[in-house]
């Protein structure tokens, strides 16, 4: 017999709140993580308004406790500067270590399982799933790979479609920043400054990964590099990670496995939606799981829909990214962009709330 009903790999916002939400339906659930309890992740750290609404709506609103709003993206592209403002309710800026802290902290409180320092080595199909995560084999009806851009879920299963090939890197300052995202773009760069929790802001550049040799083994001499080059002046700042981005998936969904967040295949973080999209498409895994167990099982033909509802749920952030990617690399196409915005700054508006919503 299977000690779960699902395991759960890895604790980021997707898979604690796809854990939450398998708990919180009686659904006996494991959530293991390969780092120690309260690792910080390298993220941009903002949630879009419609992750602030999510969280309300499942009652988590104490998440965003001590977290910073902020009412616009502001693009700086060459002389351009460009405003757009959420136009109902504004997004937040948290720190990962605590956020993702308290999350699995109220997936632990619902009923769930959780195992720290558990690196999952081995997914295996079979009467049961089997999951070999450091000596013990766990066994469960259908496991969730939540476990990033790198997912060993993702690739033991025959779901890879291969890396990505972007690179963040970033780093947080202690002085704080007004309440808006600021997204510089230069040359072959992006720089996106949050205001994030405890009066302080993050700072993420986004490469592509064919320039990791220029960070000579260091991230935080190279990050103020870039940093100048923009003519930002960023402060103090702590010392800088790097994380790889974009993953891709040949599949979300399969017999006893689905996909949530950066390893069901990344949006590119250039529209800072990835805390948002975890937490949408782990609430979507819990409600296709929970559904699936109560009827046929946890087949193919039972979790087919997650598929459908993920593909709903980042068709905008999609499509936005790749607007974004498309400005990113043609200077000439973000000074034409820049300037129908300035005079019609109603639009910028309307398309950040197709984003937001």
């Amino acid at each position: 017999m299977a000690a779960w009903d699902v395991i759960v790999v890895g604790a980021g916002p997707a898979g604690a709140r796809c854990a939450l939400g398998l708990a919180r339906a009686g659904v006996r659930v494991l959530l293991v993580e390969r780092a120690r309890q309260g690792r910080d992740k390298p993220c941009g750290e903002g949630l879009l308004p419609r992750g602030v609404a999510a969280l309300r709506r499942a009652g988590l609103g104490d998440l965003l406790d001590g977290a910073a709003p902020f009412r616009a993206i502001v693009l700086h592209s060459g002389r351009r500067v460009v405003e757009a403002r959420f136009l109902d309710a504004p997004g937040a800026g948290v720190r990962r270590a605590d956020f993702d802290a308290r999350l699995v902290e109220h997936a632990a409180h619902a009923g769930a399982d959780v195992r720290f320092e558990a690196k999952v080595r081995d997914v295996m199909r079979g009467a049961w799933m089997g999951v070999l995560a450091g000596a013990d084999l766990l066994r469960a009806h259908a496991v969730v790979g939540a476990d990033g851009v790198t997912s060993t879920v993702r690739r033991c299963l025959g779901l890879d479609g291969g890396a990505g090939d972007r690179l963040g890197v970033v780093a947080h300052s202690p002085s704080p920043w007004r309440d808006a995202v600021d997204l510089f773009l230069g040359d072959k760069v992006e720089v996106a400054i949050t205001p994030i929790a405890g009066g302080a802001r993050s700072v993420a550049a986004l490469v592509e990964r064919r320039r990791l040799r220029e960070l000579g083994g260091d991230a935080t001499r190279w990050l103020h590099a870039r940093l100048g080059e923009l003519g930002i002046v960023p402060g103090a700042l702590d010392a800088a990670r790097c994380t790889p981005l974009g993953g891709r998936a040949r599949a979300v969904s399969g017999d006893g496995v689905l996909l949530v967040g950066d390893a069901a295949g990344g949006v590119d973080p250039i529209i800072g939606c990835g805390v948002t999209l975890g937490l949408l498409s782990g609430e979507l895994a819990a409600a296709a799981l929970v559904a699936a167990l109560d009827g046929e099982g946890p087949t193919t033909r039972a979790l087919s829909g997650y598929a459908t509802a993920l593909r709903a749920l980042r068709r905008s952030s999609f499509a936005a990214a790749s607007v974004g990617l498309a400005l990113a690399r043609s200077p000439l196409l973000a000074e034409c962009a820049g300037a129908v915005l300035e005079r019609a700054p109603w639009l910028g508006n309307r398309l950040l709330a197709l984003v937001a919503a």
